[in-house]
């Protein structure tokens, strides 16, 4: 998701306050539950760091990305 609209908002000029609309859509199931609940208990739309911030703490927990970044630190290519 990151990659996808965090990137192409900046070549497209879109405001922060407005990026995290632009994600709504993409999210599904569980996710798309979620993003309702947090809108209703902000009362507003928050800015995209904000999102990802609410993202990243729901779905990525702080162990898990320890977990996650020592795995990717500890990759090797193969040989050959």
């Amino acid at each position: 998701m990151y990659i996808i609209t965090g990137e192409l908002h900046l070549l497209l000029g879109i405001e922060d306050r407005i990026q995290p609309v632009l994600s709504y859509y993409t999210l599904e199931n569980v996710a798309d539950v979620w993003w309702r609940t947090l809108i209703a208990s902000w009362g507003s739309f928050t800015s995209w760091d904000d999102f990802k911030k609410e993202f990243y703490k729901m779905y990525f927990p702080a162990l898990l990305m320890k977990r996650l970044k020592k795995q990717f630190m500890n990759l090797r290519q193969a040989e050959g």
